[in-house]
Order: structure tokens, then sequence, then C-alpha cells
């Protein structure tokens, strides 16, 4: 018997495609992060916790204002490979993303970009880059009338915000002790970081 495929509404592709973002498409800033928070205890797993809830919410923000249905599936396909060839060069040679490091790569000559090339990039982009952005598009995704879309966004944006705000309110003095002594991490946040 042939399985009909798996469908999702545009707000749980969008969770879904943040989550992989905020977790597996950045593990060179989660490296970084817990070798920064050094001795795992309590309170720096409860720091991880409440940081990784706020880089959740930061990027499902910024994927549901671009989840409009035809550009979304695009949009998901284009982060999710170019996070996972971030996240190469700055796993695999400590490389920060900045504006100069953006502007490096587009005045790369060919010979240098093929020099860069490997196997292992290869694998690293096609299991954490390529094959989630081929499940977004193999996925269907199923969107509501413009106007119940709208609204879903909107409350999905104010929840992201108070998100937020919230674990910035509840975390202040722990964010900004740790941003002062590690203020080269935001680099490492991918898509943000490009």
């Amino acid at each position: 018997p042939h399985l009909p495929p798996v469908t999702l509404s545009s707000r749980t592709a969008v969770l879904c495609v943040a989550v992989f973002l905020a977790s597996l498409g950045n593990i060179a800033f989660w490296h970084a992060f817990s070798h920064a928070a050094g001795e795992l205890t309590l309170a720096r797993l409860t720091l991880m916790w409440a940081f990784g809830m706020v880089l959740l919410a930061v990027i499902n923000l910024l994927l549901s204002l671009l989840s409009f249905r035809y550009i979304f599936k695009g949009v998901a396909m284009f982060m999710l490979i170019t996070s996972a060839v971030a996240g190469y060069f700055m796993q695999t040679y400590g490389t920060l993303i900045d504006v100069t490091m953006v502007q490096n790569m587009m005045e790369t000559d060919t010979v240098e970009a093929f020099n860069l090339l490997s196997w292992r990039m290869l694998w690293h982009v096609l299991l954490l880059g390529v094959l989630p952005a081929w499940l977004v598009y193999r996925t269907p995704i199923v969107t509501q009338r413009w106007q119940r879309e709208l609204w879903t966004t909107g409350v999905t944006i104010v929840i992201c915000l108070s998100v937020i705000i919230v674990m910035a309110a509840a975390f202040y003095k722990s964010f900004v002790s740790f941003g002062r002594n590690n203020n080269q991490l935001h680099y490492l946040i991918s898509p943000i970081n490009y």
C-alpha cells in the first residue's frame, strides 16, 4: 500500500525549520557556547536552555516574516543550505562570519574556492543542508486563506517576541555577563550572521 505524504501546516513547517536551524544548523555556535560556558553546572545548562529558547524564537520570527505561500520553501531551502556551508567553515577553520568575511567570500576567485572544497565538506553540506532542504521541498505545506494565514503569522510573531522579552528579562544579567566575556560568539549564529 502507498502511504500518503505527510503534510504540514505553514506554522508547523516554519517551526520545524526553525528548530533544525537553531539546533543542528548551529553546531559550531553551540560547541563554542558550551566551551565558553565552562563546566556544565545547573546554572550553565539553564543559561544554554534560555539562550536556545531566544535563538529559536528569533529564527522562528524571521522565518514567520518570510512564510508567504510562494516564497517560504525557497527561503527555507536557501537558509538550510547556506547555514550548512557556513557551519562547515566555522567548525573546520574556526571562521567567524561577519561583514568582512562575507565580502572576502564574494571576492574569492574560482581557484581559491576550489581549494576549500573537500569530501568532508560535501558530506556535511549534503547531510545538514541539502537533505533537510530536499525534505522541505518534498513536503506539502497546507496554507489557509490569506486572512487566516495573516492572523496565525501575527500570533506567532507575538509569541516569539514574548518569549524573547521574558527570557531577556529573566536572564538579563547572565546574558550580559556571558556576552561581555564572549563578544565574538554572535558571529557564529546562523543564519543571523550572514
